[in-house]
């Protein structure tokens, strides 16, 4: 069936064909749907305020965990010395 529809002197002829310029109605819409450069990035000092932001977030989440990993080993050996308590 896909050699009823194949016909490679048509492809080449059509892709010989010269490209047609733009008509300027086409070109003025798509120049106005563009979006717009922008005019500068975003400062230095910007960033690297962003990065210290993160960094100081990443560090108090460690600390956070460790105080949280400490707490839950005290509630641990609290109910360890309950339990032992109950055996004396």
């Amino acid at each position: 069936m896909t050699e009823h529809f194949r016909d490679d002197a048509l492809r080449n002829d059509l892709r010989a064909l010269p490209t047609p310029p733009p008509s300027d109605a086409l070109v003025q819409r798509v120049l106005a749907g563009m979006p717009r450069r922008r005019s500068r990035s975003v400062p230095h000092w910007v960033t690297g305020l962003a990065l210290s932001g993160f960094l100081l977030a990443v560090v108090i989440g460690v600390f956070e965990y460790r105080a949280w990993q400490t707490t839950e080993e005290l509630a641990q050996l609290d109910e360890l010395s309950i339990a032992s308590m109950l055996v004396l």
